[in-house]
């Protein structure tokens, strides 16, 4: 394994991904020298009757610079990873999409809110199961929050946007999106500041959305 640098993060964010035989560990991000490390089980070595790791990859996005956090939130399934960098492009934030095999890697898109501005934060959070993913961008508009939508073909590889889900009457500093979470066409979106309660307090609130279509909010 290469060495990380002093002051790193390696093994703040990690994903297993299964697919095709092989299984694979994705760790780690590092602000001083930004890359994920990709580790395998299946080289065949085995050590007291244990199979060793290795590290088969690193993955660096294209453009990625110190600072970025390029990895801090990552997803994957079967030969795809995601990876986010949110305070990248003046912590606007993008996402990186990566493909590949045991072995081989490569970069095939970049993720990101065309309207976004500085301090969105755009893939803080992320969810995705099969071809749908949701991104937290808790930064937009005075912290009120947002998150986006995207889809991509039953066996295809490209992501495209389909939709922006915003809170009821969210207002500065409720940033909504700071957690999420996603299973088929439902998606459950906290947002950390809320006053919709009959006692004004300020407790924070879960959004149910089915559909892509508000349901419900729920409070402590």
């Amino acid at each position: 394994m290469v060495e990380p640098t002093a002051g790193s993060t390696y093994g703040r964010s990690q994903s297993f991904i299964v697919g095709r035989g092989f299984q694979t560990l994705v760790t780690g991000y590092d602000n001083v020298n930004p890359g994920l490390y990709v580790h395998t089980s299946d080289d065949g070595y085995v050590r007291n009757h244990q199979n060793v790791w290795s590290q088969t990859a690193k993955l660096v996005a294209k453009d990625a610079t110190v600072n970025d956090n390029f990895g801090y939130c990552l997803q994957s399934a079967n030969q795809t990873i995601l990876a986010s960098a949110p305070y990248a492009g003046d912590r606007r934030g993008f996402i990186y999409v990566f493909n590949g095999t045991l072995r081989h890697w490569s970069q095939i898109q970049r993720l990101q809110a065309v309207e976004a501005a500085p301090g969105d934060f755009f893939g803080m959070q992320m969810s995705m199961h099969k071809n749908r993913l949701i991104i937290g961008a808790q930064g937009t508009t005075g912290n009120i929050g947002a998150v986006y939508i995207f889809e991509r073909a039953s066996g295809g590889v490209y992501w495209s946007r389909q939709g922006k889900l915003l809170a009821r009457g969210g207002a500065a500093g409720y940033m909504f999106g700071e957690q999420l979470a996603l299973y088929d066409n439902v998606a459950i979106i906290s947002e950390r500041s809320d006053s919709g309660d009959s006692n004004d307090e300020d407790t924070g609130a879960a959004y149910v959305f089915q559909g892509w279509c508000y349901v419900v909010i729920l409070y402590r």
